[in-house]
């Protein structure tokens, strides 16, 4: 598991999962359509997979911090009231 340092608490692989099988369709269907229509050599193949690894990886960190993280404080914040 991939372990990041987040100032207050560590960060791991586990964390950023949703976020990440969101992002890597976006970012990886895209790249792999370049990858199908164009006639690539297989080390430029092999680089634009490695492209889009960190891609996907990089905008599911910043999803998970920006949208996911401040959404599950506010949701243990909110009281749920009993009828």
């Amino acid at each position: 598991m991939i372990n990041y340092w987040d100032g207050a608490k560590e960060m791991t692989s586990g964390d950023i999962s949703h976020s990440l099988w969101l992002m890597h369709a976006l970012i990886g269907i895209r790249l792999l359509k370049i990858v199908v229509h164009a006639q690539h050599s297989a080390f430029r193949t092999w680089l634009i997979y490695l492209m889009a690894l960190i891609l996907s990886v990089a905008a599911a960190d910043l999803m998970y911090r920006l949208i996911e993280r401040p959404s599950m404080r506010l949701s243990h914040r909110l009281k749920w009231r009993t009828a």
